[in-house]
Protein backbone atom coordinates (compact mmCIF):
# COMPACT_ATOMS: atom_id res chain seq x y z
CA UNK A 1 0.00 0.00 0.00
CA UNK A 2 1.63 3.47 -1.20
CA UNK A 3 2.37 5.66 1.72
CA UNK A 4 0.84 9.00 2.29
CA UNK A 5 3.45 11.69 2.88
CA UNK A 6 2.53 14.06 6.05
CA UNK A 7 4.23 17.07 7.08
CA UNK A 8 3.34 18.38 10.60
CA UNK A 9 3.68 22.30 11.47
CA UNK A 10 4.52 24.01 14.27
CA UNK A 11 7.10 27.02 14.64
CA UNK A 12 9.72 25.41 17.36
CA UNK A 13 10.93 21.93 17.70
CA UNK A 14 9.87 20.95 20.20
CA UNK A 15 8.40 23.30 23.17
CA UNK A 16 5.76 20.84 23.99
CA UNK A 17 6.93 17.09 24.31
CA UNK A 18 3.39 16.01 24.16
CA UNK A 19 3.25 16.60 20.47
CA UNK A 20 6.29 14.51 19.99
CA UNK A 21 4.20 11.97 21.96
CA UNK A 22 2.44 11.85 18.94
CA UNK A 23 4.16 11.92 16.30
CA UNK A 24 6.45 9.35 17.10
CA UNK A 25 3.60 6.82 17.45
CA UNK A 26 3.05 7.75 13.55
CA UNK A 27 3.86 4.27 11.61
CA UNK A 28 2.15 3.95 8.84
CA UNK A 29 2.74 7.23 6.90
CA UNK A 30 6.28 9.02 6.13
CA UNK A 31 6.30 12.14 8.45
CA UNK A 32 7.73 14.84 8.72
CA UNK A 33 7.96 17.75 11.09
CA UNK A 34 8.61 21.57 9.64
CA UNK A 35 10.21 24.04 11.95
CA UNK A 36 11.36 27.69 12.00
CA UNK A 37 13.40 27.19 15.27
CA UNK A 38 15.20 24.45 16.86
CA UNK A 39 16.05 25.16 20.91
CA UNK A 40 18.97 24.14 21.86
CA UNK A 41 19.63 20.33 22.83
CA UNK A 42 15.79 19.33 22.39
CA UNK A 43 16.78 17.22 19.22
CA UNK A 44 19.06 15.05 21.79
CA UNK A 45 16.03 15.10 24.44
CA UNK A 46 13.72 14.31 21.61
CA UNK A 47 15.19 12.73 18.83
CA UNK A 48 13.74 12.62 15.41
CA UNK A 49 15.06 11.78 11.91
CA UNK A 50 12.63 14.06 9.76
CA UNK A 51 12.59 17.48 11.37
CA UNK A 52 13.54 19.76 8.67
CA UNK A 53 14.10 23.69 9.48
CA UNK A 54 13.72 26.52 7.33
CA UNK A 55 16.21 28.35 5.86
CA UNK A 56 16.75 31.82 8.63
CA UNK A 57 17.36 34.32 5.68
CA UNK A 58 13.51 34.02 5.54
CA UNK A 59 12.59 34.53 9.57
CA UNK A 60 12.37 38.28 9.16
CA UNK A 61 10.03 37.99 6.09
CA UNK A 62 7.97 35.78 8.08
CA UNK A 63 8.03 37.81 11.06
CA UNK A 64 6.90 40.86 9.26
CA UNK A 65 3.94 39.19 7.66
CA UNK A 66 2.69 37.17 10.88
CA UNK A 67 2.70 40.48 12.59
CA UNK A 68 0.96 42.59 9.57
CA UNK A 69 -1.83 39.55 9.40
CA UNK A 70 -2.17 39.76 13.17
CA UNK A 71 -2.81 43.41 13.66
CA UNK A 72 -4.06 44.84 10.28
CA UNK A 73 -5.26 41.25 8.63
CA UNK A 74 -2.79 42.18 5.66
CA UNK A 75 0.22 39.87 4.31
CA UNK A 76 2.81 40.92 2.14
CA UNK A 77 2.91 37.87 0.50
CA UNK A 78 0.10 35.66 0.07
CA UNK A 79 1.99 31.72 0.66
CA UNK A 80 4.91 31.12 3.11
CA UNK A 81 8.04 30.93 0.98
CA UNK A 82 10.49 29.55 3.61
CA UNK A 83 7.91 26.58 3.44
CA UNK A 84 7.24 25.95 0.17
CA UNK A 85 10.99 25.88 -0.33
CA UNK A 86 11.65 22.94 2.12
CA UNK A 87 8.20 21.00 1.62
CA UNK A 88 8.80 21.11 -2.60
CA UNK A 89 12.24 19.18 -1.73
CA UNK A 90 9.78 16.31 -0.01
CA UNK A 91 8.39 15.69 -3.39
CA UNK A 92 4.34 15.06 -3.68
CA UNK A 93 2.98 15.35 -0.23
CA UNK A 94 -0.77 14.64 0.79
CA UNK A 95 -1.60 16.67 3.92
CA UNK A 96 -0.24 19.37 6.26
CA UNK A 97 -1.21 18.84 10.19
CA UNK A 98 -0.83 21.93 12.16
CA UNK A 99 -0.41 22.19 15.74
CA UNK A 100 -2.25 24.50 17.57
CA UNK A 101 -5.25 26.86 15.90
CA UNK A 102 -2.48 30.04 15.11
CA UNK A 103 -0.40 27.73 13.31
CA UNK A 104 -3.49 26.15 11.27
CA UNK A 105 -4.55 29.75 10.56
CA UNK A 106 -0.73 30.51 8.91
CA UNK A 107 -0.82 27.13 7.12
CA UNK A 108 -3.83 27.47 4.99
CA UNK A 109 -2.12 29.56 2.30
CA UNK A 110 0.31 26.36 2.64
CA UNK A 111 -2.47 23.93 1.75
CA UNK A 112 -3.89 25.65 -0.75
CA UNK A 113 -0.57 26.34 -2.83
CA UNK A 114 -0.10 22.48 -2.23
CA UNK A 115 -3.62 21.42 -2.94
CA UNK A 116 -3.50 19.38 -0.21
CA UNK A 117 -5.89 19.04 2.92
CA UNK A 118 -4.91 20.80 6.56
CA UNK A 119 -6.05 19.04 9.49
CA UNK A 120 -5.48 21.24 12.77
CA UNK A 121 -5.23 19.98 16.54
CA UNK A 122 -6.10 22.44 19.55
CA UNK A 123 -4.00 22.16 22.43
CA UNK A 124 -5.92 24.97 24.75
CA UNK A 125 -4.95 28.40 24.72
CA UNK A 126 -5.52 28.55 20.89
CA UNK A 127 -9.46 28.21 21.98
CA UNK A 128 -9.44 29.61 25.57
CA UNK A 129 -7.22 32.66 25.62
CA UNK A 130 -6.54 33.56 21.24
CA UNK A 131 -10.20 34.28 20.61
CA UNK A 132 -10.63 36.89 22.72
CA UNK A 133 -8.06 39.06 21.17
CA UNK A 134 -8.46 41.67 18.41
CA UNK A 135 -9.34 39.47 14.81
CA UNK A 136 -9.11 35.92 15.79
CA UNK A 137 -13.03 34.96 15.85
CA UNK A 138 -12.25 36.24 12.59
CA UNK A 139 -9.54 34.72 11.51
CA UNK A 140 -10.82 31.00 13.40
CA UNK A 141 -14.35 31.78 10.94
CA UNK A 142 -11.65 31.36 7.66
CA UNK A 143 -9.93 29.13 9.52
CA UNK A 144 -13.18 26.59 9.86
CA UNK A 145 -14.59 27.30 6.36
CA UNK A 146 -11.10 26.13 4.88
CA UNK A 147 -9.58 23.42 7.12
CA UNK A 148 -10.93 19.88 6.30
CA UNK A 149 -10.35 18.35 10.26
CA UNK A 150 -9.97 19.68 13.60
CA UNK A 151 -8.58 17.61 16.38
CA UNK A 152 -9.06 18.27 19.98
CA UNK A 153 -8.60 16.34 23.04
CA UNK A 154 -11.91 15.98 24.97
CA UNK A 155 -15.20 16.54 24.88
CA UNK A 156 -15.18 19.72 26.44
CA UNK A 157 -12.97 21.22 23.98
CA UNK A 158 -15.26 19.87 21.38
CA UNK A 159 -18.37 21.74 22.86
CA UNK A 160 -16.47 25.09 22.91
CA UNK A 161 -14.72 24.44 18.95
CA UNK A 162 -18.52 24.27 18.00
CA UNK A 163 -19.66 27.09 20.13
CA UNK A 164 -16.56 29.18 18.45
CA UNK A 165 -18.16 28.45 14.83
CA UNK A 166 -16.82 25.21 13.59
CA UNK A 167 -18.94 22.83 11.98
CA UNK A 168 -19.43 19.31 14.42
CA UNK A 169 -18.79 17.10 11.79
CA UNK A 170 -15.26 18.54 11.80
CA UNK A 171 -14.16 17.72 15.19
CA UNK A 172 -12.57 14.66 16.40
CA UNK A 173 -11.92 13.64 20.00
CA UNK A 174 -8.29 12.29 19.88
CA UNK A 175 -6.98 12.21 23.65
CA UNK A 176 -3.05 13.12 24.40
CA UNK A 177 -0.82 10.09 24.03
CA UNK A 178 1.21 9.45 26.93
CA UNK A 179 4.04 6.95 26.40
CA UNK A 180 2.89 4.96 29.01
CA UNK A 181 5.78 1.71 27.79
CA UNK A 182 8.42 4.75 29.10
CA UNK A 183 6.60 5.25 32.48
CA UNK A 184 7.80 2.92 35.10
CA UNK A 185 4.28 2.42 37.54
CA UNK A 186 5.18 2.24 41.31
CA UNK A 187 2.72 1.84 44.21
CA UNK A 188 2.80 5.02 46.44
CA UNK A 189 5.30 5.16 49.24
CA UNK A 190 3.35 3.66 52.88
CA UNK A 191 1.74 6.98 54.42
CA UNK A 192 2.54 7.16 57.55
CA UNK A 193 3.23 10.44 59.80
CA UNK A 194 3.45 12.66 56.76
CA UNK A 195 1.16 13.43 53.56
CA UNK A 196 4.13 13.68 50.65
CA UNK A 197 1.97 16.06 48.15
CA UNK A 198 3.29 16.91 44.58
CA UNK A 199 2.39 19.90 41.85
CA UNK A 200 4.17 20.47 38.68
CA UNK A 201 2.68 23.07 36.56
CA UNK A 202 3.82 26.29 34.91
CA UNK A 203 3.57 29.38 37.31
CA UNK A 204 0.24 30.88 35.53
CA UNK A 205 -3.24 31.53 37.29
CA UNK A 206 -4.87 29.18 35.57
CA UNK A 207 -3.00 26.37 37.46
CA UNK A 208 -4.51 27.08 40.75
CA UNK A 209 -1.56 27.80 42.69
CA UNK A 210 -2.83 29.79 45.33
CA UNK A 211 -5.71 27.81 45.73
CA UNK A 212 -3.31 25.05 46.37
CA UNK A 213 -1.23 27.14 48.85
CA UNK A 214 -4.75 27.70 50.68
CA UNK A 215 -5.35 24.29 50.60
CA UNK A 216 -1.87 23.06 51.95
CA UNK A 217 -2.24 26.07 55.08
CA UNK A 218 -5.93 24.81 55.54
CA UNK A 219 -4.79 21.25 56.16
CA UNK A 220 -1.79 22.41 58.39
CA UNK A 221 -3.89 24.45 60.43
CA UNK A 222 -6.21 21.52 61.08
CA UNK A 223 -3.37 19.51 62.39
CA UNK A 224 -2.65 17.13 59.16
CA UNK A 225 1.43 16.63 58.51
CA UNK A 226 1.95 17.62 55.01
CA UNK A 227 4.70 18.31 53.02
CA UNK A 228 4.36 20.21 49.13
CA UNK A 229 7.26 19.95 46.64
CA UNK A 230 6.41 21.91 43.46
CA UNK A 231 7.86 21.48 40.54
CA UNK A 232 7.81 24.52 37.78
CA UNK A 233 8.52 28.26 36.76
CA UNK A 234 6.69 31.14 35.12
CA UNK A 235 5.77 34.77 35.39
CA UNK A 236 3.83 34.24 38.84
CA UNK A 237 6.43 32.88 40.38
CA UNK A 238 7.22 35.52 43.24
CA UNK A 239 3.76 36.18 44.08
CA UNK A 240 3.65 32.94 44.72
CA UNK A 241 7.27 32.70 47.01
CA UNK A 242 5.60 35.86 48.80
CA UNK A 243 1.77 33.96 49.29
CA UNK A 244 3.83 31.06 50.58
CA UNK A 245 5.93 33.22 53.20
CA UNK A 246 3.05 35.07 54.09
CA UNK A 247 1.19 32.19 55.26
CA UNK A 248 4.26 30.98 57.10
CA UNK A 249 4.43 27.76 54.81
CA UNK A 250 8.29 28.17 53.85
CA UNK A 251 9.11 25.18 55.87
CA UNK A 252 6.03 22.58 54.51
CA UNK A 253 5.98 24.01 50.66
CA UNK A 254 9.29 23.66 48.47
CA UNK A 255 9.53 25.15 44.82
CA UNK A 256 11.98 23.07 42.87
CA UNK A 257 12.33 24.85 39.57
CA UNK A 258 11.66 23.58 36.62
CA UNK A 259 12.88 19.71 35.81
CA UNK A 260 12.97 17.62 32.50
CA UNK A 261 10.50 14.48 32.58
CA UNK A 262 12.45 12.06 33.37
CA UNK A 263 13.63 13.96 36.88
CA UNK A 264 9.96 14.29 37.41
CA UNK A 265 8.92 10.51 37.22
CA UNK A 266 11.93 10.65 39.91
CA UNK A 267 11.13 12.99 42.11
CA UNK A 268 7.26 11.94 42.10
CA UNK A 269 8.12 8.30 43.44
CA UNK A 270 8.49 10.11 46.98
CA UNK A 271 5.00 11.37 46.82
CA UNK A 272 1.83 10.35 48.00
CA UNK A 273 -0.57 12.31 45.54
CA UNK A 274 -0.36 14.62 42.67
CA UNK A 275 -2.14 17.97 43.22
CA UNK A 276 -3.24 19.94 40.70
CA UNK A 277 -6.46 22.30 40.99
CA UNK A 278 -6.96 24.23 37.59
CA UNK A 279 -9.36 26.93 37.30
CA UNK A 280 -9.92 29.69 34.67
CA UNK A 281 -8.02 32.60 35.28
CA UNK A 282 -9.77 36.29 35.95
CA UNK A 283 -9.16 36.84 31.63
CA UNK A 284 -10.96 33.79 30.84
CA UNK A 285 -7.81 31.71 29.62
CA UNK A 286 -8.42 28.16 31.17
CA UNK A 287 -6.47 24.52 30.47
CA UNK A 288 -9.30 23.64 27.52
CA UNK A 289 -8.48 20.34 27.23
CA UNK A 290 -6.90 18.86 30.38
CA UNK A 291 -3.10 18.79 31.49
CA UNK A 292 -0.69 16.29 30.39
CA UNK A 293 1.01 15.83 33.46
CA UNK A 294 -1.88 14.59 35.31
CA UNK A 295 -2.13 11.65 32.79
CA UNK A 296 1.65 11.05 33.44
CA UNK A 297 1.00 11.11 37.34
CA UNK A 298 -1.43 8.40 37.11
CA UNK A 299 0.45 6.39 34.50
CA UNK A 300 3.15 6.47 37.57
CA UNK A 301 0.62 5.49 39.90
CA UNK A 302 -0.24 8.78 41.86
CA UNK A 303 -3.81 9.32 42.95
CA UNK A 304 -4.74 12.90 41.87
CA UNK A 305 -6.83 15.88 43.56
CA UNK A 306 -7.56 18.34 40.99
CA UNK A 307 -10.89 20.23 39.80
CA UNK A 308 -13.59 20.07 37.79
CA UNK A 309 -12.43 22.25 35.07
CA UNK A 310 -12.55 21.60 31.38
CA UNK A 311 -11.58 18.39 30.32
CA UNK A 312 -10.04 16.77 33.54
CA UNK A 313 -12.94 15.15 34.80
CA UNK A 314 -12.73 13.07 31.42
CA UNK A 315 -9.17 11.99 32.21
CA UNK A 316 -9.31 10.19 35.75
CA UNK A 317 -11.23 7.26 35.92
CA UNK A 318 -15.08 7.71 38.22
CA UNK A 319 -13.91 5.22 40.93
CA UNK A 320 -10.71 7.74 41.39
CA UNK A 321 -12.28 11.18 41.24
CA UNK A 322 -11.00 13.29 43.81
CA UNK A 323 -12.32 16.17 42.23
CA UNK A 324 -13.19 20.02 43.74
CA UNK A 325 -15.11 22.72 41.75
CA UNK A 326 -12.68 24.96 40.83
CA UNK A 327 -11.87 27.44 43.07
CA UNK A 328 -13.64 25.85 46.14
CA UNK A 329 -10.74 25.33 48.91
CA UNK A 330 -13.31 23.79 51.44
CA UNK A 331 -14.03 21.25 48.57
CA UNK A 332 -10.30 20.90 47.81
CA UNK A 333 -9.51 20.13 51.47
CA UNK A 334 -12.55 17.97 51.58
CA UNK A 335 -10.70 16.06 48.73
CA UNK A 336 -7.34 15.38 50.90
CA UNK A 337 -9.41 14.34 54.39
CA UNK A 338 -11.34 12.12 51.82
CA UNK A 339 -7.95 10.31 50.00
CA UNK A 340 -6.62 10.44 53.83
CA UNK A 341 -9.36 8.46 54.60
CA UNK A 342 -9.14 5.70 52.12
CA UNK A 343 -5.50 5.35 52.33
CA UNK A 344 -5.97 1.70 52.24
CA UNK A 345 -7.80 1.64 48.86
CA UNK A 346 -4.41 3.56 47.32
CA UNK A 347 -3.11 0.52 45.63
CA UNK A 348 -6.64 -0.05 44.12
CA UNK A 349 -6.62 3.69 43.24
CA UNK A 350 -2.99 3.64 41.28
CA UNK A 351 -3.94 0.54 39.65
CA UNK A 352 -7.12 2.26 38.67
CA UNK A 353 -4.89 4.97 37.45
CA UNK A 354 -1.97 3.54 35.27
CA UNK A 355 -5.31 1.23 33.56
CA UNK A 356 -7.41 4.12 32.18
CA UNK A 357 -4.34 5.86 31.05
CA UNK A 358 -2.87 2.37 29.49
CA UNK A 359 -6.63 2.05 28.14
CA UNK A 360 -7.41 5.40 26.99
CA UNK A 361 -3.93 7.46 26.13
CA UNK A 362 -1.91 5.03 24.92
CA UNK A 363 0.29 6.14 22.32
CA UNK A 364 0.24 3.29 19.88
CA UNK A 365 -3.90 3.44 20.42
CA UNK A 366 -3.90 7.21 19.85
CA UNK A 367 -1.52 6.72 17.25
CA UNK A 368 -3.27 4.23 14.95
CA UNK A 369 -7.15 6.19 15.38
CA UNK A 370 -5.00 9.62 14.17
CA UNK A 371 -3.77 7.61 11.08
CA UNK A 372 -7.42 6.60 10.36
CA UNK A 373 -8.11 10.18 10.38
CA UNK A 374 -5.17 11.04 7.77
CA UNK A 375 -6.77 8.35 5.72
CA UNK A 376 -10.04 9.42 5.66
CA UNK A 377 -9.08 13.32 5.44
CA UNK A 378 -7.30 12.53 2.55
CA UNK A 379 -9.57 10.05 0.51
CA UNK A 380 -12.37 12.57 1.24
CA UNK A 381 -10.56 15.16 0.10
CA UNK A 382 -10.11 13.64 -3.38
CA UNK A 383 -13.01 12.88 -3.45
Amino acid sequence: MKKNTIVHLYSIYLKLPFIYFLINSLKKNNYYFLVREIKKGELEKFPYDKVIQTNKIFYPFWLINKILSVKFNFMIGRFPIDQICKIRKLGKIDLLHAHFGFEGYYALGLAKYFKVPLIVTFYGFDMSDLPKKQGWKKRYKKLFREVSAICVEGEFMKTKMIELGCAEDKVHVLRLAIPTEKIKFSYRPHYENSLNVLMCASFVEKKGYFDAIETIKRLKDEGININCEIIGDGSLKNQIEERINFLNLSDVVKLLGRKNSQEIYDISKKHHVFFHPSKFASDGGSEGGAPTIISEMQALGLPIISTDHADIPNIIPNENKFLAMEGNVDQLVDCFKRLIAVKSSWERISVSGRKFVEENHNADLIGNKMEQIYDDTIHNFKS
